[in-house]
């Protein structure tokens, strides 16, 4: 292949026998950085340096997105650890888009429309490495920075020097070489290339879905709700239908629930709690927290949108009101009223405590106003109309 024909390899600066990854700064951002180029030191090192060079120049990149109005308030966003590991094909397909997305950032980037540096020593190692002829400590020398950030994401648990982990290595050789066979192709003008390693089969297929916790999506829900001002308690109420769901699910991360989990959560709930409890709490709960992450782009579909549970019609058998001897036993008992005592036969309650439980029944009872408002009343000093702090006030 035309690997070997590179030529110069392009953002990597040498001064004094030390090797940088450079990246220009647009003028747009000069004023930001205060500088026209950003630089990362890559050691004396010449192999070591081309190795670590795509990871260098994609994290200038990253710095300069960040530095764009549209970027930086997406790199405040806190990043959500992942919860289930991907396959070695996964992260290959993975490696090999990241790279793709590095090349075609350095073009847009560059004045002369450089992608990704290609260096024949490197290639040579890569084609080793996917061979499998190389042992750990080589593998790790060459790709082990790419497995260790995958690590670091959450997206693969294998530990170093395990099988797992040098079948990961030898995939990730692969990628890096089917990717650097297209960053080249690009640097011919053709940019349809595609990649003929099996492991790279299913690049065509759909990214995984990011993994988002149940319980940590909660607390974002809870968050931006208490800014609108609602849920001031932190849904303490709400809460118990996260947690149930969890529980009888057993599935922390909520793009894996289905339709079929809501369904048998709202099953098993039927056994312990209400009809009514289930229709006015738990669904709308789980219904509004999944909606809300719809719209922010955190889950791809809302399980629980068509959830639904029927209440029993309340059926009565009189009338709303009071009839008379009902009415009468109120009433008397609210004239009858007397506060406790204590063992000194002193009353337990403030004198206004006990008016108030007195007198509030009577006048509903005689002007058909509810409790709460008839308790919101005040009574204004007569001598100054004008409530202020200098007039006292008492509830009626």
């Amino acid at each position: 292949m035309g690997l070997e024909m590179a030529g110069k390899t392009r953002h990597l600066k040498e001064k004094d026998g030390r090797f940088y990854a450079r990246i220009a700064v647009p003028a747009a951002l000069r004023s930001v950085f205060g500088k026209s180029e950003l630089v990362t030191p890559l050691g004396g090192d010449r192999r070591a340096a081309l190795r670590l060079l795509p990871e260098a120049t994609g994290e200038l990149l990253r710095r300069l997105d960040e530095a764009r109005p549209e970027g930086a308030a997406a790199a405040k966003l806190p990043r959500e650890a992942a919860l289930r590991s991907l396959s070695i094909e996964q992260l290959a397909v993975k490696s090999y888009k990241d790279r793709l997305r590095q090349d075609s950032m350095l073009r847009e980037a560059s004045s002369g429309g450089a992608g990704v540096p290609i260096d024949t020593d490197y290639a040579s190692l890569l084609r080793d490495g996917m061979a499998g002829r190389l042992t750990v400590e080589a593998l790790n020398e060459l790709v082990g920075h790419r497995i260790q950030g995958f690590r670091d994401r959450g997206d693969t648990d294998v530990q170093h020097g395990s099988d797992a982990w040098r079948r990961l290595a030898i995939g990730i050789c692969a990628s890096e070489y089917e990717a650097l066979e297209r960053a080249f192709e690009r640097d011919e003008g053709n940019f349809d290339g595609k990649p003929r390693h099996p492991i790279l089969q299913s690049l065509d297929a759909p990214d995984p879905i990011a993994p988002v916790d149940l319980m940590n999506l909660w607390d974002q829900y809870v968050a931006t709700r208490q800014k609108e001002g609602s849920m001031l308690d932190g849904g303490r109420r709400q809460i118990l239908a996260v947690k149930s769901l969890v529980l009888f699910t057993k599935k922390s991360n909520a793009n894996d629930l289905t339709k079929n989990d809501i369904h048998r959560w709202q099953e098993d709930l039927l056994k312990t709690l209400s009809a009514r409890t289930i229709a006015k709490v738990y669904l709308p709960t789980i219904r509004s927290l999944f909606a809300w992450a719809v719209k922010k782009d955190k889950m791809e579909m809302n399980p629980a949108a068509d959830a639904s549970q029927r209440t029993p019609k309340v059926i009565r058998n009189r009338e709303s009101g009071y009839n008379t001897a009902e009415a009468l036993l109120q009433l008397n008992a609210c004239l009858a009223y007397q506060p406790k005592l204590s063992p000194l036969g002193r009353p337990l309650e403030n004198i206004k405590a006990t008016a108030t439980k007195r007198w509030v029944p009577l006048l509903c009872a005689f002007t058909g106003a509810r409790i709460g408002e008839m308790t919101q009343l005040r009574r204004l000093c007569c001598t100054n109309p004008v409530r202020d702090s200098s007039c006292e006030s008492s509830v009626i």
